[in-house]
């Protein structure tokens, strides 16, 4: 029996869920409704990055309660084309993570090196053309091995490492792969140009922006670069489609444990969506307070109108 199979496997998938659910959520309506927020365009790609964390999520809970479904009917021998559905709310997520990790970095880029151009790039219309081409390059990659759909073929594993054509296998090392190299390669020279700015005003505003994304960038190394190079190593060796499918399983628990990871990221170090959640926490706290001394007020009323 596989790690997979497992109960407690899904259970902890269930929590990443959860947590990656309901912060990621949290974090878009803190940035879309604080309108002073979302007038920057950096935030609005956070907004996109925890988009794409929740989509993550969706997928990782969609991918534990049916391995508890398959345990609990004694399923041995998955559907491929079934096991290629169950993951695509993940491919889609990755895909979308991707992407807008190189939105962030040309976003970065512009801002340090092409601060004019920056400033008359920034309007909602850009951010929002911006975020349908991430989209739409999200969607055509997660539907590409639809095109080879899996017509009533069976595996041992359900994933979706072990579902797809072996063309696909090839583009999705490739694309995670060299995306990730230009996405740490462009931060390199944005982190130069950034220690060069003869403006300490316009470091010190780009400072604490600066800091949230290479923390996010170590966590994005370890959970996701990482497996995507043991892949590139398995397509060189033509490794069996089952070891395949395994590491493509570790890139989806990287992927979502990097989605619940990013929401304590946001809390702590950008100043802005930090500043916003304490708020949101002390309105909910108040209200739960406001709620229990009505009812105990209340409570109180109804046992002197009795007494009386």
């Amino acid at each position: 029996m596989s790690v997979d199979d497992t109960v407690s496997f899904s259970v902890f998938r269930l929590v990443a869920m959860t947590i990656s659910i309901a912060g990621n959520s949290l974090i878009l309506f803190v940035i879309l409704y604080n309108s002073k927020i979302k007038r920057k365009g950096t935030n609005l790609l956070f907004a996109q990055l925890a988009f794409a964390d929740l989509i993550v999520g969706i997928g990782t809970g969609i991918r534990g309660i049916s391995t508890i479904v398959f345990k609990s009917n004694n399923v041995t021998l998955f559907d491929k084309g079934l096991c290629l559905i169950l993951g695509s709310p993940t491919v889609l997520g990755i895909h979308l993570s991707q992407t807008t990790m190189m939105a962030i970095a040309i976003d970065r880029f512009l801002c340090i090196q092409y601060p004019f151009l920056y400033r008359n790039l920034e309007t909602h219309r850009f951010c929002f053309v911006r975020f349908l081409i991430c989209l739409a390059y999200s969607l055509l990659g997660t539907f590409l091995p639809y095109v080879d759909y899996p017509h009533d073929e069976l595996s041992e594993l359900c994933s979706t490492g072990s579902s797809i054509p072996y063309w696909y296998a090839v583009y999705w090392t490739v694309f995670g792969t060299l995306f990730t190299l230009y996405i740490f390669v462009l931060y390199g020279v944005i982190y130069v140009l950034y220690k060069r700015s003869v403006s300490q005003r316009r470091v010190a505003l780009q400072r604490h922006i600066f800091v949230t994304i290479s923390i996010i960038l170590v966590f994005y190394f370890s959970l996701c670069f990482i497996p995507n190079v043991i892949l590139v190593v398995i397509n060189l060796a033509a490794m069996s489609s089952s070891v395949y499918g395994h590491v493509s399983l570790l890139i989806a628990v990287g992927s979502a444990v990097n989605a619940s990871v990013n929401v304590f990221i946001y809390g702590f170090k950008h100043p802005e969506i930090r500043g916003e959640l304490r708020k949101v926490a002390r309105t909910v706290c108040f209200s739960r307070l406001s709620t229990v001394i009505s009812m105990t007020d209340s409570s109180k009323n109804y046992r002197e109108a009795t007494r009386s």
